[in-house]
């Protein structure tokens, strides 16, 4: 009696649709990489592009360019009113990337190289399992590490110090 259509109805008066969608776990686009990608569904079927921006909370991709919309915006205070031509976010399902070296569709998966290091390959029918490099900029760190030592930071001669010996049972405190 309680299927998933119940569900449904019961949340959509109380909590919002988008708290029953489901979410990506592993997510393959990178954003701001000039990362091809190919719309495999709507009006830009066919076409290709880049990704301009990620919008993980709703499973969506800004593709630079493609599924252009007309937008009514109401003057104001800072900004002139008008008609604005912009870009519509596209469901994940509906890109797909393209391999590197053939140019066709393919899906992403990880793989280990021989020196441990994990990285990202082509796989599927159009896929040369080539390897999708990653962009350098994101080898770099946005917050870099603290090099000024902190209240709270213990220093070097004291880090490599014994404090206990599990023999005798010396240096426990006492409780």
């Amino acid at each position: 009696m309680y299927g998933k259509w119940h569900l449904a109805v019961v949340c959509s008066s109380k909590c919002s649709l988008l708290s029953l969608s489901l979410y990506v776990n592993k997510w393959l686009f990178i954003f701001r990489y000039l990362l091809q990608v190919l719309i495999i569904r709507g009006k830009d079927k066919g076409d290709t592009g880049i990704i301009k921006r990620v919008i993980r909370t709703q499973n969506r991709v800004i593709v630079e360019g493609k599924n252009l919309v007309k937008k009514h915006i109401k003057q104001g205070q800072g900004h002139e009113g008008g008609i604005f031509t912009v870009e519509a976010p596209l469901h994940v399902s509906n890109v797909q990337v393209l391999d590197p070296v053939t140019g066709k569709p393919c899906k992403v998966g990880y793989r280990y190289l021989e020196d441990g290091t994990k990285v990202r390959v082509s796989r599927g029918i159009g896929a040369s399992g080539s390897i999708i490099p990653r962009p350098e900029i994101l080898k770099i760190r946005t917050t870099p590490r603290p090099t000024v030592v902190g209240p709270k930071d213990t220093p070097l001669d004291l880090v490599s110090e014994k404090t206990y010996d599990a023999k005798t049972g010396m240096g426990m405190p006492d409780l």
